[in-house]
């Protein structure tokens, strides 16, 4: 799947346990299927790599020797393989892009992209973070600034909470992170110090469905290994919670464990019925070829087993990646 053609599926299809404890979580299941969707959620896509630039947008040619648009197609010619004579410029520019323009600026969409081009035009499409958004080039710098929704980032601020995060809180809900580890984008502000963040509102669910921690079946035989660890682990975790004061730091750890078995147990009474659709499972399992990315794939099986136990997990927004995206 190329480029356009996954924007574009993905823009047309996509309708979002913290290390410290668990956030707001519903430990109540309201369905015994998939539950409704009440509130809306936003659904965030990080393209970690994206378009450079080079050729997707670019400014309009400028026959003006000291303007903007003469002096990027001198600097870019080469990377746009073709001569580096003006009339080879305005001949790439005239031909390829379509123009378009925004606070007084012109610049050009590739015609390959023309799906976007409409986009734009119906209001759909926002520039949120590119190099005029971050304050360097920096690839890395620049994906934390998107992730933070802040431009005053620099690359120290690494800290700061994401704007998904502070949604989250405003909205009363929580970030779920279906990747394999959260980005910025998902942690909320700290109570008391603007320069931190808090994984309050933070649900890392790498697999929704192996979120529950190990239960032997019933009339399982203790004398199976893994069966007699978690009897043993079950009994001194409940022991420790009466013994360790409540102010101490390993109560913490304690109760995390009946946490954990608490938030677990319905995610997974709920969904060991509920089937991953045919479609979903075939972007990860190797049945089709259509998405060269199977780790995108689980994120997906995540976002649906995440909305159908979206009262139990109270979730308002869900964060995704695709990586390798240049």
């Amino acid at each position: 799947m190329n480029r356009r053609d996954f924007l574009r599926s993905t823009l047309a299809t996509t309708a979002a346990y913290s290390a410290g404890g668990l956030p707001g979580i519903s430990r109540i299941a309201m369905a015994s299927s998939f539950a409704p969707v009440t509130s809306r959620t936003l659904v965030n896509v990080m393209l970690d790599g994206g378009p450079d630039f080079r050729h997707l947008f670019a400014p309009a040619y400028n026959a003006d020797t000291l303007s903007f648009g003469y002096r990027y197609w001198q600097a870019n010619s080469a990377a746009h393989s073709i001569e580096g004579n003006p009339n080879a410029w305005e001949q790439r520019w005239n031909q390829n892009y379509q123009p378009v323009g925004s606070n007084g600026f012109e610049f050009g969409i590739l015609n390959n992209c023309g799906w976007l081009q409409s986009m734009w035009d119906s209001g759909k499409v926002a520039i949120i973070s590119n190099v005029y958004g971050s304050s360097s080039r920096d690839h890395a710098h620049s994906a934390l600034v998107l992730d933070q929704g802040n431009r005053n980032s620099g690359p120290a601020n690494s800290l700061r909470p994401g704007w998904g995060g502070r949604l989250a809180a405003a909205s009363g809900g929580n970030v779920v992170a279906l990747t394999r580890s959260p980005r910025p984008f998902c942690f909320g502000p700290h109570p008391t110090d603007a320069e931190n963040r808090s994984d309050e509102w933070t649900v890392a669910a790498q697999d929704v469905r192996s979120m529950k921690l190990y239960t032997p079946e019933a009339g399982t035989v203790p004398t199976r290994p893994n069966a007699v660890i978690e009897r043993a682990l079950r009994g001194y975790y409940s022991a420790k919670r009466n013994e360790f004061p409540l102010n101490s730091p390993r109560s913490r750890f304690a109760n995390l464990e009946q946490q954990l078995r608490e938030f677990g147990e319905p995610l997974d009474a709920r969904l060991q019925d509920l089937p991953v659709p045919e479609n979903i499972a075939s972007l990860y399992n190797g049945t089709q070829t259509g998405l060269a990315s199977a780790y995108f794939g689980e994120q997906i099986r995540n976002l649906h087993d995440s909305l159908a136990v979206n009262d139990i997990l109270n979730m308002r927004i869900a964060s995704l990646e695709y990586r390798g995206f240049d």
